[in-house]
């Protein structure tokens, strides 16, 4: 089985403490009056402090972990892209905060059945908890189950009883029922609203037909964004006119050629709304070859980098941002902990920020980013060292 995989050991020191935000102290020769000194730093509009407000309420539950380098906890995405690389260095600053072992891998070809072997062999190797973002909301749930069922040691002390290892989703979760802990990630129904509501504030009063494309519809955030966006445009003068599921498995030509199709069948189209991280590039791909930039209104999931310059040039209307780096950084504090504490305990922790029918969705939230904020969100993107370009 081939799968791109990053692993990161347990650091050899501690009490390293990793600021998302960082200040920085004047170190020059010149000294200020206190008139002078801005005492309360402005903080970026951007930066999720319910996230950094969990991090703390779970790092002080946790207290002084000295053993921590024997817990292994693993982050399962989807597929080997650059949108997963903040989430890959989330989890790797976590992990040594905490002082313990992770790993981040994803699957090189897009199917469930490697991402479910990568999950059996993790759980083979000894690992406590994993985090997953299911390719396939179905498929994935045995896997999830038998996670859950196995006995793993979560302490290294023979004396103590082998438990079950922790299973949680995160950007995409599994379907209703499952045994995961908890979902972590973008409430995606939500999110769709949010892209809706927004293309209906872009074409204004006009209204007009618009195409929702892209995504796996066989994954729970896809359909649900969809569902989130249709429901914005009940009862305005905006109506979905095209909508296609790729179901790509990563072959570009597919959503290239679907946006082809919705602009030949709607040549009034006003709107495109691209409800993954490439159909943010790939309409604006085909807009800006047939002139269409200005006259189509383009609103994209993700910051993916052509995403960033679209919305500095202006050819990108709105994005959605996503918060990948929370969804790596989290899931190992949450899987540390409910190795440490107990399943049970952590989930009462986390209370203040879990909603949801079952109260275990942990929304990490999403972010509007437009032409007029793009460099306000680039400057948060650098605070946290992080970079789409």
């Amino acid at each position: 089985m081939r799968y791109a995989k990053v692993e990161f050991g347990a650091p050899t020191w501690r009490g390293v403490v990793v600021s998302c935000m960082v200040a920085l102290a004047a170190c020059g020769d010149e000294k200020k009056t206190p008139a002078e000194v801005d005492e309360t730093p402005e903080v970026n509009a951007f930066f999720p402090q319910s996230l950094q407000d969990s991090v703390e309420a779970i790092a002080e539950a946790l207290g002084e972990q000295p053993a921590a380098g024997s817990v292994k906890v693993a982050v399962v995405a989807n597929r080997h892209s650059n949108y997963w690389t903040a989430a890959q260095i989330g989890t790797a600053r976590a992990a040594a905060v905490i002082g313990c072992y992770s790993t981040f891998d994803a699957t090189s070809d897009g199917l469930s059945a490697s991402q479910v072997g990568i999950i059996e062999r993790k759980v083979a190797e000894g690992f406590v908890g994993v985090s997953v973002a299911p390719l396939d909301a179905d498929n994935i749930e045995t896997a999830i189950a038998e996670s859950a069922d196995s006995a793993v040691d979560h302490d290294g002390n023979a004396e103590t009883p082998e438990r079950g290892v922790n299973v949680m989703t995160f950007d995409t979760d599994a379907s209703p029922g499952s045994h995961r802990a908890l979902y972590l990630g973008t409430e995606n129904y939500e999110a769709g609203k949010t892209a809706g509501t927004k293309m209906l504030e872009l074409l204004g009063s006009a209204g007009g037909k618009v195409a929702v494309l892209g995504g796996r519809g066989a994954a729970s955030n896809a359909q649900e964004r969809v569902r989130g966006v249709v429901d914005a445009f009940e009862g305005s003068d905006v109506e979905v006119a095209f909508q296609a599921y790729d179901d790509i498995d990563f072959d570009n030509d597919v959503p290239r050629q679907i946006v082809i199709d919705a602009l030949a069948a709607h040549p009034d189209l006003a709107g495109i709304i691209g409800i993954y991280a490439y159909n943010g590039p790939i309409p604006l791909g085909v807009l800006e070859a047939e002139k269409l930039t200005g006259s189509v209104t383009l609103v994209a999931f993700d910051l993916d980098a052509q995403t960033i310059a679209g919305l500095k040039a202006g050819t990108v209307d709105a994005a959605l941002g996503q918060r990948p780096y929370w969804m790596g950084y989290l899931s190992v504090y949450i899987l540390y902990a409910m190795s440490a504490l107990g399943a049970d305990a952590t989930m009462d922790l986390l209370t203040p920020w879990l909603g949801g029918e079952r109260g275990d969705l942990f929304d990490s939230g999403h972010d509007v980013v437009t032409p007029e904020n793009i460099d306000q969100y680039e400057a948060y993107l650098s605070s946290l060292g992080l970079s789409n370009s």
